[in-house]
């Protein structure tokens, strides 16, 4: 993820088969289109869009568009991605488009393959080795929102900053358990995961009994709340 800042799924260190996932949606349809607010240090800042389509193929694809806005001390940033994977259970990335506008922002393509990520784009091209079970950074919250609500879970992977290209291993998150947050005024009880390892803080998700991802914390300031479109565009405007 921009400065605005293998996976194994253990049950009391018993490996849980990959069933234990939901699997997308065959047919080549949209079946996930969501908005999140953004907000810095407890200030709105921009919005996050995702939409998840499966594509039909031999073998079959899914394919994940995130659209990241920012407007942040005067300067508008736009980060748009396409991440292509495999319909497996950890969405184990093929293909990575991004584009956008801001300093930070890279513009590239990279494919990945045989245990090699091979980048071309603004600066140049490189090759890099990626572990088997690497995530990427954005695509994990799709994961998240698919794990058991059960003590003991844990996923463990290592990390892929999709947006910058940078590899943290040695990833993990933990359930949690139940917590009672207050949003929009309202007491509302989730479930709570932390994702810790290699190179971040603490990373928070909860997630509602029907599992849909409700916020994301990280670094204790940078946040992520599901809303609407209209709430989340409004932020920018």
């Amino acid at each position: 993820m921009a400065n605005l800042s293998r996976p194994l799924l253990v049950l009391c260190c018993v490996l849980v088969p990959a069933t234990c996932f939901a699997q997308s949606n065959p047919g080549g349809k949209v079946v996930t289109d969501r908005w999140y607010s953004w907000s810095l240090s407890g200030k709105p800042a921009g919005y996050f869009h995702v939409t998840q389509k499966s594509l039909p193929g031999h073998p079959p694809t899914v394919r994940f568009e995130h659209d990241f806005a920012v407007q942040w001390q005067g300067e508008a940033i736009r980060l748009q991605m396409q991440t292509t994977c495999k319909d497996d259970p950890y969405f184990t990335p093929v293909k990575i488009i991004s584009a956008g506008e801001g300093e930070e922002v890279a513009s590239f393509e990279a494919k990945i393959a045989g245990g090699k990520m091979r980048v071309t784009g603004e600066a140049g091209e490189f090759e890099r080795e990626i572990p088997e079970h690497t995530v990427t950074d954005f695509v994990l919250f799709e994961i998240v929102r698919r794990l058991p609500f059960r003590p003991g879970t844990v996923l463990q992977f290592h990390s892929l900053e999709a947006s910058e290209l940078n590899l943290k291993k040695n990833h993990k998150i933990t359930y949690l358990g139940r917590e009672e947050l207050e949003l929009a005024g309202k007491k509302t009880s989730l479930h709570r995961f932390e994702q810790t390892g290699e190179g971040i803080g603490p990373c928070q998700f909860w997630v509602d009994d029907e599992h849909e991802l409700i916020r994301i914390l990280m670094d204790g300031r940078k946040e992520f709340l599901l809303t609407t479109e209209k709430a989340a565009k409004a932020i920018l405007q």
